[in-house]
């Protein structure tokens, strides 16, 4: 059988998955931060590659089957299967991998190491109404909650690799959606998320997302 590309993907399906994953500024930092993750949690750095690939493009078939709006039934559930079973989940995972250099990350993702703001600088943005979802209030410690949106919101923005770091810089002028990351004193990981408009500031789990 003739090897089909598309765009220098394996198939279309493959294509137009990494597209939607790749095109939308929040689903790009949701997917980037899961593959640092996954790197982080692989323990034999000599198959570093291949376990985080493997894990990586699990975690997105997962998340992508378990996001199918439901009923679908009959002819558009078929088309909906056979399309999904042509994907090649491995290709979008390594491509996401790719671009944090796997085979050099020896025990965390490179993180922002950079002046950070001083814990009494004034705050640079509203933050809206301030929610958290269920699995941040059951997890994280209301005292660590209120620590790290007090970071967030005077530009301090945690674990962030520097390219989110510097995302969230242009997202400050540009008025766009920012984004922090931070660790729990048990080394839960939570993020923080103000959306464009300024209205809403989510605590919540990266699996919450």
């Amino acid at each position: 059988m003739e090897h089909k590309t598309h765009n220098g993907w394996t198939n279309y399906e493959t294509w137009a998955v990494a597209l939607w994953l790749d095109n939308e500024e929040s689903s790009y930092r949701y997917w980037r931060a899961v593959a640092q993750e996954t790197v982080q949690l692989t323990k034999r750095p000599e198959e570093r590659r291949e376990e985080a690939s493997t894990a990586l493009a699990d975690r997105i078939k997962d998340e992508i089957l378990d996001g199918i709006p439901t009923p679908i039934k009959g002819f558009y559930a078929d088309l909906l299967q056979a399309a999904l079973e042509e994907v090649n989940w491995l290709e979008i995972a390594e491509n996401f991998l790719g671009e944090l250099r796997v085979d050099e990350v020896e025990e965390e993702p490179e993180i922002w190491n950079g002046p950070r703001p001083a814990e009494d600088a004034d705050p640079k943005f509203p933050l809206g109404q301030i929610v958290s979802t269920p699995g941040a209030l059951d997890s994280i410690d209301q005292v660590e909650i209120m620590t790290a949106l007090a970071r967030h919101h005077r530009g301090d923005w945690g674990f962030c690799c520097p390219e989110d770091w510097e995302s969230n810089e242009e997202g400050l002028r540009d008025g766009f959606r920012l984004f922090s990351i931070y660790r729990s004193g048990r080394g839960e990981k939570f993020w923080i998320i103000t959306e464009a408009d300024r209205s809403v500031t989510t605590v919540l789990l990266p699996s919450e997302y």
